[in-house]
């Protein structure tokens, strides 16, 4: 595992915004995840637009949700395949 750690960080800066490190990085990877949670796919029988992501995950925490692979098209398996 210590051969994964680089000990690269990326770091976000907003433009014309007062700010470096993990605050605003952190802000970043919230308002993306955020973003993310709006994404949502025809799953199911009835095609029912619906998010790829949990809901119930303490702290609003970003986590996939299982997908039955037979209520989904091969098509569309493999475009929700991409996000991950």
């Amino acid at each position: 595992m210590d051969r994964l750690y680089t000990g690269e960080v990326l770091s976000i800066t907003y433009k014309n915004e007062v700010g470096t490190g993990t605050g605003p990085t952190l802000e970043f990877y919230s308002l993306l995840s955020q973003e993310l949670k709006q994404v949502k796919f025809p799953i199911g029988f009835n095609k029912e637009l619906v998010s790829i992501w949990r809901s119930d995950m303490p702290n609003n925490l970003l986590f996939p949700r299982a997908i039955d692979p037979s209520t989904v098209e091969p098509e569309m398996m493999s475009k929700i395949c991409k996000y991950f």
